[in-house]
């Protein structure tokens, strides 16, 4: 129980194998995360050879065409957003308020985590006729090492049953600094007169496990990232590419999405999940290929 390992599960093994410290450092500053290797690791045929150079970013093409046309099925949802990092959550305001379980500002309560702005977030895309769901299953706890893994497993069930979804959205709040407050100066802006939380969207490559859609996901992120600085100037901290894949081998629309930082308030991060729901609306407008009697974006 002290070390989260179970005897019956190989994949626990892992965790213990790194120090106490720097799981409690990695929840605080990297919040991404890490992801353990897949239950069935590739053959040797076909396994992918970690790299010692950075991962090679495709042309940043924003055209439309460059990204796969999405083709809606009516009545089904065409948008899944969920938490890797359930509890993430920011810091306590007058109609927020709450009593965090940590210093990096976590909570149980999901009226006050990620999990709320979540909610926002797919009421905009909703009212806005992108069907959404939005799943709020916890993932990084009791633990935060196998999140990836816990998460992989409920977005599996939900494409399973849900065949119709072509974009996910794993949707988190970022610590860049564990100061909260030199965190806010790095993702907070206001633009006319509003103060948003800055948004960062993250893409995996294939460096460290196998990814064969890791460039279309960073071209759509590419599309979505311009509609976001269009609408909204300043309010993205740009695409970070990373080596991990974090679970986005999933979909050719696989995004993962930071709306500030433990140093910003649920308020400013609610009014950038509007934001950001607007700009998703219009990038999948563009991109959709209606069939008779569809009409996305109208309903």
């Amino acid at each position: 129980m002290m070390t989260n390992v179970d005897l019956d599960n190989p994949r626990s093994y892992f965790s213990i194998q790194v120090p106490i410290i720097s799981i409690v450092k990695t929840e605080m500053v990297s919040t991404p995360g890490v992801e353990l290797p897949p239950e069935n690791p590739p053959t040797v045929e076909n396994e992918h050879e970690p790299s010692t150079n950075p991962p090679e970013v495709p042309e940043p093409d924003t055209s439309a065409a460059e990204v796969e046309k999405i083709v809606p099925m009516k009545g089904k949802p065409l948008v899944l957003i969920y938490h890797t990092h359930t509890t993430e959550s920011y810091m306590p305001s007058k109609n927020y308020n709450y009593n965090p379980r940590d210093k990096a500002y976590h909570t149980n309560d999901l009226r006050f985590s990620v999990a709320r702005v979540g909610d926002v977030m797919a009421d905009e895309l909703n009212k806005m006729g992108i069907p959404t769901l939005h799943d709020k299953t916890v993932h990084d706890v009791p633990t935060y090492m196998t999140s990836y893994t816990n998460s992989l497993k409920t977005v599996e069930q939900i494409l399973k049953t849900n065949p119709s979804i072509k974009i996910i959205i794993d949707l988190h709040r970022d610590a860049p600094t564990a100061d909260p407050q030199k965190s806010r100066e790095l993702t907070t802006v206001k633009i006319d007169g509003k103060t948003y939380s800055r948004i960062m969207l993250v893409i995996g490559s294939d460096k460290v496990f196998p990814h064969p859609h890791w460039k279309e996901n960073y071209r759509f992120g590419v599309l979505v990232n311009n509609k976001l600085e269009e609408l909204y100037p300043g309010i993205s901290r740009e695409i970070d590419l990373r080596e991990q894949r974090f679970n986005q081998h999933l979909s050719k629309k696989a995004i993962l999405v930071e709306i500030g930082s433990h140093g910003n308030t649920m308020e400013e991060s609610i009014e950038s999940a509007k934001a950001f729901a607007r700009a998703l609306s219009e990038v999948v407008k563009s991109l959709t290929l209606l069939n008779e009697n569809e009409n996305i974006g109208q309903q």
